[in-house]
């Protein structure tokens, strides 16, 4: 089901290519780096007040009642980062996750980032890829746009795949500041050949050393088949992996488990 998704959006993609009928556009060079996220003190000022704005209005933090003062509400949100402490009575981390969701799947995965919104009570930012011109430098461009007002303390949710894109962000150049680690939720392994190849990890990739990846996947998954988990374990041998027995492709009973391990990269 994958594929024909990925594939069908492919071949929109050609037929509306100005330099003729199935004509494919060049497929990104991996060995070519993204636009590169310098370390911005802006950057880390505005994932600052997000995470303010979200703690006056919903999430309480201890010294700091709601509807306090904007300026306690930073200070506290410092210490927090600083001291990678947890106050366990309101369960709230002091990370954001980025959410990347699945090929076409912006509806279908509002209800995974609203889950995890909800049990962690954190910002959770959901940015919108196209369902037409699915290219992997688009993809790239994209989780770099939207990596760059966020702060070190990022925790990347991917689902689909938007995981598999993570993983090639990586392959290409690891980003600055690195993130606190990934929760990859289905999937998918391209492999080499064909129109597979332009999504696909370059041979010896290895994750970035202390980078901290927990690999999820549903034995019933219907799109994503539940044998690209084993490749995976056997390419990333680092990565914590995840078996489930239920839950399907949107990981429905199974998404507190998932919120357990982002939250464990933020505490």
């Amino acid at each position: 089901m994958l594929r024909e998704q990925v594939q069908g959006r492919i071949s929109r993609r050609r037929m509306r290519s100005p330099s003729g009928a199935g004509s494919p556009r060049p497929s990104v060079s991996l060995l070519r780096p993204h636009r590169l996220r310098p370390a911005r003190p802006l950057r880390h000022a505005a994932g600052l007040c997000r995470q303010a704005i979200s703690v006056l209005g919903t999430v309480p933090v201890p010294g700091i009642a709601r509807g306090g003062d904007f300026s306690s509400a930073l200070s506290s949100i410092r210490l927090l980062r600083h001291s990678r402490r947890t106050p366990r009575g309101s369960r709230w981390y002091a990370v954001e996750v980025l959410f990347l969701h699945g090929a076409g799947g912006w509806k279908d995965d509002q209800q995974i980032a609203g889950e995890l919104r909800s049990r962690l009570r954190v910002p959770v930012s959901m940015p919108r890829f196209p369902d037409d011109g699915m290219t992997a430098e688009a993809w790239l461009a994209g989780i770099d746009a939207a990596l760059e007002p966020l702060g070190p303390e990022t925790v990347i949710v991917g689902h689909s795949f938007g995981s598999s894109m993570a993983l090639l962000r990586f392959a290409v150049l690891p980003p600055e500041p690195m993130p606190l680690g990934m929760v990859l939720l289905a999937t998918p392994f391209w492999g080499s050949e064909g129109w597979q190849g332009e999504y696909a990890l370059p041979a010896g990739f290895a994750l970035p050393p202390g980078l901290p990846v927990f690999l999820h996947h549903c034995r019933d998954d219907d799109t994503v088949p539940f044998e690209h988990l084993d490749r995976y374990e056997a390419l990333l041998p680092g990565a914590v992996v995840r078996r489930h027995e239920t839950g399907g492709h949107q990981f429905g009973d199974q998404l507190d488990t998932v919120a357990r391990d982002v939250a464990a990269l933020g505490s």
